[in-house]
């Protein structure tokens, strides 16, 4: 399958892509770490959103962080823990 863009939304976490690899997203928050260079600091904060994840079978990796990239945003990507495919509703 291919990946599609999926429609620009106003708000915090917008999708970017979804593939068979991977759903990749972006946070469109004002991050208290940006432009520190911490990104050791960043991996901390996501915590949470990784042991989210990881409950719920998934993987979370942060491509991209405010702290380091000089972005406004971050860019992350969400794939399957065990690295198999999503399975998708027919």
């Amino acid at each position: 399958m291919e990946g599609h863009d999926a429609p620009q939304r106003p708000g915090a976490l917008c999708i970017t892509e979804v593939t068979e690899e991977a759903a990749f997203a972006e946070i469109h928050l004002n991050c208290p770490l940006r432009g520190t260079g911490d990104g050791q600091a960043c991996h901390a904060l996501m915590n949470y959103d990784r042991s989210l994840m990881k409950a719920v079978g998934g993987r979370l990796e942060v491509l991209e962080s405010q702290a380091t990239s000089g972005k406004s945003y971050c860019r992350l990507a969400i794939r399957c823990a065990d690295g198999s495919q999503p399975k998708r509703e027919p």
